[in-house]
């Protein structure tokens, strides 16, 4: 720098090293407002249109798998009951054996179906109703389990197994196991179980005894062998 006539005169090496300054001072702002656009463009939200179009697809997802869930749903439901109703026949003619007594199953079908299973001696006198939840009752169906001291409340209840109804053979409500070898006096005996769909499942028990689940052979459900 240097000092003319009052004046001061910029050297050249002066003035090309603040022109390069300036240069690079407006290239960041630059580059800075490139990069900030860049962020406002990557992070700006969904439009109307595809909003819709995601709300659309997934409404036809829904509309599919909603009934497929519910199908499911009333399968598994079925199994249950019909595995619950195999159980207590088998728990009535395996308890008639270890205690050397008559055991009975008690039922009601329909769609408020239920079942129990008791050991009085005379069926004909007091027979229990398996719709009593009350143990202390006289005719609650109650067993006396062996190896246990008291009675305990041996009753299924359909309330359980939504949209599961239960049919059996006219006039029956009563399955008596004898207590000698286990064998169903009156002789075989089914229970079928089935659901608004259609889907239908028995439960067999033979004149000795043996209990099975099966299919009817022109149902859908699977997992068990046909009737």
């Amino acid at each position: 720098m240097k000092i003319q006539n009052g004046f001061t005169l910029i050297e050249p090496m002066t003035r090309r090293a603040n022109v390069m300054r300036t240069v690079k001072a407006l290239s960041l702002k630059s580059v800075i407002g490139k990069s900030h656009m860049h962020q406002f463009r990557s992070c700006r939200g969904v439009t109307l249109i595809e909003l819709v179009i995601t709300v659309a697809v997934l409404g036809i997802l829904v509309a599919i798998a909603v009934p497929s869930m519910q199908d499911m749903f009333e399968r598994r439901r079925l199994t249950s009951a019909a595995e619950a109703v195999y159980d207590q026949l088998l728990l009535a003619r395996s308890e008639a054996i270890k205690q050397s007594r008559d055991t009975y199953v008690r039922f009601q079908p329909g769609a408020a179906w239920c079942f129990g299973v008791n050991d009085l001696p005379d069926p004909t006198a007091t027979r229990c109703d398996c719709s009593q939840t009350n143990p202390a009752q006289a005719d609650a169906c109650t067993l006396l389990v062996h190896g246990q001291e008291n009675r305990v409340l041996q009753v299924l209840s359909g309330a359980g197994f939504r949209d599961v109804a239960m049919t059996a053979p006219i006039a029956l409500t009563d399955v008596q196991f004898n207590f000698v070898r286990g064998i169903v006096v009156g002789g075989q005996q089914t229970f079928i179980l089935s659901t608004p769909r259609g889907y239908e499942l028995r439960v067999m028990v033979n004149v000795v005894g043996q209990t099975r689940i099966c299919v009817p052979a022109s149902n859908l459900m699977g997992g068990y062998p046909s009737c």
